[in-house]
């Protein structure tokens, strides 16, 4: 899929794995503390090399990349989650991640 947006109150659960290659859009914030507005279950979801995340929402679920470049962001489920991989060493081939939330209680 080149571009996938969600823009839903009560989130949206996938029944296939699914490949992104270019926007992820998340325009509506998270339904509940435990689920992000795309939930993947126990699909995984394929970020392309050049696949981004944006918008108020997050996503919850397996979120697998299969390319890396050094020097470059690289989002797994929402705009506040991402990794960057210095020019130096071995760059993965492969990253699989289970995304989930928690809560915290105040003390």
């Amino acid at each position: 899929i080149p571009n996938l947006t969600i823009n839903n109150v009560v989130g949206v659960t996938s029944n296939s794995d699914l490949t992104i290659t270019g926007i992820l859009n998340l325009l509506s914030d998270n339904p509940s503390d435990v689920k992000g507005t795309f939930d993947t279950g126990t699909k995984i979801i394929t970020m392309g090399e050049d696949a981004v995340t944006i918008g108020d929402g997050d996503l919850t679920g397996i979120v697998q990349r299969n390319s890396f470049s050094a020097n470059k962001d690289y989002s797994f489920n929402g705009k506040n989650m991402v990794v960057f991989f210095e020019n130096t060493g071995t760059l993965p081939t492969s990253m699989r991640m289970p995304v989930t939330f928690c809560s915290v209680a105040n003390k």
